[in-house]
Formats: C-alpha cells, sequence, structure tokens
C-alpha cells in the first residue's frame, strides 16, 4: 500500500527492530508505527534485519546503569528496504503525536538528518572531527546519490574499528549516530553544510518514566519524583522498560483519540 501526493510520488515511514534479551523492540515498533501511521497519514513498514555474525553491540540501560544488548545494526539498509519515493525512519522509540514530520516530504531536500537534540545530555554523538547527527529521525528520497550514502553508511558500520579511529571516536560502540555524522562529512566533501540539516531539533527524555498522559495541546511526563509538562510534540523516549509496559499501550490509545 502506497501513499501519493498530488505529484504522485509515495510516501511512507520505516523502522527497524531487532529484539534483544532484554527488550521486546519488535513490539514497541508496532505501536510507534501505529502513532506514525495515525498522525501522518502515510503507509508504515517495520523492517526485523538479521544479525550479522557476530555482532557484539551494547547500551546504557536508563534503569540499572549497566550496559545492555543493543542490535542496532542495518540502517544503511533502508535505502533498499523502502518501497517509497520518499520516506522517513524513525527510531521505534521515537513517539510520532504531531504531524510536524510532514513538513519534511514538502521540504524539496532529498536528504535531511537531525542535527540538534532538545534535554539529551548525551554527548557521545560529538567528537572534534564528526558534526553530530541524531538518526533518531530522518527524510530521504530515491535518489542515485541518496543511495551511495547508504551504501557508505554500510561501509562505515562493516569497518567500525577503523572509521573510528580516523574520526577519533574513543568507543568502540557502534552508533548510528556517528555512523550517519562520518558518511554525511565524507559525501560533502569534508566540509559541513546546511543543506541536509533537519529544520527542527528533535527532543528526547532520558530519565527513567514512571507515565506520560496526553491531550490536544500538552504532555505530562511524571517520573518516580517529580512531573514535567510540555507543549504535545514528538517525543523520543529513552526508557525501554516503560515502552514495554501495559501503561505505553495505554499512552498510545490516548494520543491517538
Amino acid at each position: 500500500m502506497k501513499k501519493s501526493s498530488a505529484s504522485g510520488k509515495s510516501k511512507g515511514v520505516l523502522a527497524f527492530a531487532s529484539n534483544t534479551p532484554e527488550t521486546d523492540y519488535e513490539r514497541i515498533g508496532h505501536f510507534a508505527l501505529d502513532l506514525a501511521r495515525h498522525h501522518l497519514d502515510v503507509p508504515v513498514r517495520l523492517i526485523v534485519p538479521e544479525t550479522p555474525l557476530g555482532w557484539n553491540n551494547h547500551r546504557m540501560d536508563v534503569i540499572s546503569g549497566t550496559p545492555v544488548a543493543w542490535n542496532n545494526h542495518g540502517r544503511f539498509s533502508a535505502f533498499d528496504n523502502s518501497p517509497w519515493d520518499e520516506t522517513i525512519v524513525i527510531d521505534v522509540d521515537y513517539l510520532v503525536l504531531t504531524d510536524r514530520l510532514n513538513r519534511l516530504f514538502n521540504s524539496g531536500q532529498s536528504l535531511l538528518l537531525c542535527h540538534g537534540n532538545s534535554f539529551s545530555q548525551n554527548k557521545d554523538s560529538s567528537t572534534s572531527c564528526v558534526d553530530p547527527v541524531w538518526a533518531t529521525v530522518f527524510y530521504f528520497k530515491k535518489t542515485s546519490r541518496i543511495e551511495q550514502f547508504f551504501d557508505l553508511i554500510g561501509r562505515v558500520q562493516r569497518n567500525w574499528d577503523y572509521y573510528r579511529l580516523v574520526f577519533g571516536i574513543v568507543s568502540r560502540c557502534y552508533r548510528n549516530d556517528l555512523a550517519f555524522a562520518i558518511a554525511e562529512l565524507i559525501m560533502n566533501g569534508y566540509a559541513f553544510s546546511s543543506s541536509t540539516r533537519m529544520p527542527f531539533d528533535i527532543t528526547t527524555m532520558e530519565n527513567p518514566v514512571r507515565d506520560i498522559s496526553i491531550n490536544q495541546d500538552w504532555l505530562v511526563v511524571r517520573s518516580h519524583d517529580a512531573a514535567d509538562v510540555y507543549p504535545r510534540q514528538d517525543l523520543h523516549v529513552m526508557d525501554k522498560h516503560w515502552l514495554q509496559s501495559d501503561a505505553f499501550e495505554r499512552f498510545v490509545q490516548e494520543a491517538k483519540q
């Protein structure tokens, strides 16, 4: 199923999910794409890539503060896996709660990457050689140049130890944020360019979440000892425990009303 614009171009939203012993990413992904379908009115697709032999990657759990398995491979295959002319890719923990991302379809650009992240304290994506990119959400059109961009990301993933040393990245942990940043820099001739910059930042909630409530105008994010109120907006939630809870399932239904 494809969604066509007045120009006849098909559009859709893609997400990737690979389960780990700690996290049911596929279940989270189905709910996240349900939100995207509802608010953007475009078709969606969840991709479950095969884990490469010998893959051993980790992220830090926001509750325990300890490393857990992280199968974040395969994002470079978005170009091949998308059936649409224009595609938005989201992380499964990125909750689409408005229609703002539709602006990307009408941007006239062939690639848009996010360079700003409100509230996030995570500095791992910043190095002296790479302009930070958040691969949490991005947009692309199917062109030969963009196909080369994704081929380059795949090359960076397969040769991560080489590229991280070349670009001064200390951590051995593979991150799509860094791979996208490296590929963007190479594609732009090792010069920083504003042509691929998304016109807005994302908002990330890094702390543990007890509950999130929503209405047409506001979000109320409750932790164990505080509550914060924000204008209704798309939200990147790092707490995978809450995203696997019944509370998240109820939130999705509320957000669609």
